[in-house]
């Protein structure tokens, strides 16, 4: 009789497309087609409820999604646990089910040829060329690589078996060992139960029962550290008795037990904390133990080390994340992990890795660092505000430690933080963002119409001047200060125009923005007096002459030509001043004069004045001197070449030349340096090609 090990169903007919890989998810029919579309199929009677399996009825074409993949589906899998589509084409892609939104795509696995999933530890391996890769995802949108391996050929088909993983590899199946990446043919070579293994093992139990039993428990370690054949079960038993625990770590390592190894060693560590009389306990068996059993697993076993290296991370940060670097385990891995099982350590560790090794931090891993202080001062923010005891000028260890990230780290992204900001609080971060962001008007108005700081709206131009100034290709400019000098003498200037700015950056909804940079510019402006602008006589024509030489000539931010508006403007004065006087030598003074109205008091400006023409006249009368001095020393050249070019040199019947010792005569002679040895012309040239053989001649002789 013969029997089927199927019954066969027709569920489609009649796909406009050659089907290449088809996958079911609930009572649909996905169908990966040859030309990249991917074609949804729903049962032809409709049910009343959620059906969980496939039926047996006709399927009908529900929805075809073109351009799935720009090349052919070679294969799919639904990740039923995780509700994601996984699809083989040109690389390998992650889809959110059941909308089919892009979740990851493995740009490493272009190429890729096979794949395989291990849904309980969230593991992905595949197959390019002759390499194999594995990825884990970390349990939200993103996959982090954890190794890469190579064999010696093209992978048919590639499987996980345990935490290793069957390869096809030609006409054979083989085994990747992950943990060291060695490749092994499941053939045995020597069964367990054969006599000669046994025999060893029976004699190993028996030789270590011995030397526990006559106190040689460190010669027990030193069988164990060895190749032995001692039982495990047995010997972990006996070993547990005696409290043998150094002998008992070293079965476990030499068995390749290391999770057992590991745990053993955590609980001892435990216990020497918690009691302190057993001085030699806690001695040997302290945390930086499980660090050093970790270190030479860091290349063959990454996630071993980093699952125990969680159980020391708080205890002994520093060790533990220098075990990271020396066994150069990722730090995007290592970030992921801790992102996922131990997130209040994240932060600790990226501050660590960036005081260790800035060159490590890759600019996601910055960004990452600071969006999580700013996390730590929102949720600060949050409780004091509910207790109405927050105060923006106070600054707690968490703002100082945000102000300067923001300050000094350069790979994180400024726009996405500044809309995480609250509309009516941390007015210096925002300021930082901006000027990260180079909007530096907006920055330094926040700096003086709301935290009423021309001492930081001072520093902060200074920052920026000094900047500039050290670029290679560039030269200080004083735009920065002209740009303060225009707040100062606009307070109240237009909220709507920075509303534009700020929403064309994307920090806030229109109305919002409106509101918050209508109560930046009309805070009442605080330090110094507040009043009209009064008479400036003939400063301009005074000025006109000279000051533009000792300044940088470049632009404003904001346009210099444009006068300030008159009337009922109100400048803050004493501001202007102090800026002017502290800062003349950064500043050009012909702009500066241009952004001041007409009626200026000179006596006002004195102390910019003052010293601005001082040092124009000093440069004036030091260019006078220098071309004075080049005239001279241009004078003193040309009469030292006068007198060289009025040397005589007599020629009579009677001169002879130095070289061939032949009269000159009528011939073309030359005269050496001295003025009176003389020589036919001929006869120099034959010298000095004879020279030059005899020198080429000598240097092939050495």
């Amino acid at each position: 009789m013969v029997h089927n090990a199927y019954d066969s169903f027709q569920l489609l007919t009649n796909c406009p497309a050659r089907i290449d890989a088809v996958e079911s998810h609930n009572s649909k029919l996905f169908a990966g087609c040859y030309d990249g579309s991917l074609r949804i199929y729903s049962p032809q009677s409709p049910s009343s409820s959620e059906e969980e399996e496939l039926r047996q009825d006709s399927y009908l074409l529900e929805t075809t999604v073109t351009g799935f993949s720009k090349k052919p589906i070679v294969a799919m899998k639904v990740l039923a646990s995780r509700e994601l589509l996984l699809s083989l084409s040109e690389s390998i892609a992650f889809h959110k089910l059941p909308n089919l939104e892009t979740v990851a795509v493995i740009t490493k696995a272009k190429g890729a040829n096979a794949y395989s999933w291990d849904d309980r530890r969230g593991f992905l391996c595949f197959s390019r060329q002759k390499r194999v890769c594995v990825f884990k995802h970390d349990g939200g949108g993103g996959f982090v690589e954890v190794r890469d391996y190579g064999v010696p050929d093209t992978v048919k088909s590639i499987s996980w078996c345990g935490e290793n993983i069957c390869l096809g590899i030609r006409k054979e199946y083989v085994i990747l060992n992950t943990a060291n990446g060695t490749l092994s043919e499941g053939r045995g070579t020597i069964s367990l139960n054969s006599g000669a293994r046994e025999m060893a093992a029976i004699l190993d139990t028996a030789l270590l029962q011995a030397l526990l039993h006559t106190g040689q428990s460190g010669a027990a370690v030193e069988l164990l550290k060895g190749v032995n054949y001692c039982d495990v079960k047995i010997c972990e038993e006996i070993l547990m008795k005696s409290k043998s625990y150094s002998a008992l770590l070293e079965l476990f390592k030499s068995n390749s037990m290391h999770h057992e190894a590991l745990k053993l060693l955590n609980q001892l560590s435990e216990e020497s904390k918690s009691n302190q009389s057993q001085t030699e306990k806690k001695q040997i068996f302290s945390p930086e133990l499980i660090i050093e059993y970790l270190k030479p697993l860091c290349r063959t076993d990454p996630m071993l080390v980093l699952e125990y290296s969680m159980l020391v991370l708080e205890s002994c940060p520093t060790q533990t994340i220098d075990l990271f670097l020396s066994g150069n385990i990722s730090a995007d891995l290592v970030n992921s992990y801790l992102k996922q099982h131990a997130p209040n350590m994240q932060g600790r560790y990226l501050e660590l890795m960036m005081a260790m090794n800035e060159t490590a931090v890759s600019g996601n891993l910055q960004n990452e660092m600071v969006q999580i202080y700013l996390s730590e001062v929102l949720d600060l923010h949050a409780a004091l505000s509910a207790q109405q005891k927050w105060d923006d000028k106070d600054h707690p260890p968490e703002r100082k430690k945000l102000l300067s990230a923001l300050e000094n780290i350069s790979g994180y992204n400024p726009q996405t933080l500044l809309k995480r900001l609250p509309r009516d609080a941390l007015y210096e971060e925002r300021a930082v963002i901006l000027g990260k962001m180079n909007q530096h008007e907006l920055a330094l108005s926040i700096y003086v119409h709301k935290l009423h700081a021309p001492d930081l709206a001072l520093a902060y131009c200074d920052r920026i001047y000094e900047s500039v100034s050290f670029l290679p290709s560039g030269k200080p400019s004083s735009n920065i200060y002209l740009t303060l000098l225009q707040i100062y003498l606009n307070p109240k200037k237009s909220a709507k125009d920075f509303a534009k700015r700020i929403v064309a950056l994307g920090s806030f909804e229109s109305s919002d923005t409106t509101k918050m940079m209508e109560s930046v510019l009309s805070s009442k402006v605080k330090g110094g007096r507040s009043k009209k602008i009064v008479a400036i006589e003939g400063a301009e024509d005074l000025l006109r002459a000279g000051l533009s030489s000792s300044t940088d000539s470049g632009r404003s931010d904001v346009d210099a030509e444009e006068p300030m508006e008159e009337g009922n403007s109100t400048v803050m004065i004493s501001e202007v001043l102090d800026l002017l006087s502290q800062r003349w030598e950064r500043i050009n003074g012909a702009q500066a004069l241009k952004l001041l109205p007409r009626e200026t008091k000179l006596q006002n400006l004195l102390p910019f004045l003052a010293p601005l023409l001082r040092n124009s006249s000093e440069a004036h009368r030091n260019y006078s001197v220098i071309k004075s001095l080049r005239q001279s020393e241009n004078l003193q050249v040309k009469e030292e070449l006068y007198k060289h070019r009025k040397g005589v040199v007599q020629v009579t019947s009677d001169s002879m030349c130095s070289l061939c010792n032949k009269k000159i005569g009528a011939s073309v002679f030359a005269v050496y340096p001295n003025g009176k040895t003389l020589v036919h012309f001929v006869c120099f040239k034959d010298s000095q090609g004879m020279k030059a053989v005899s020198k080429t001649s000598h240097g092939r002789r050495r």
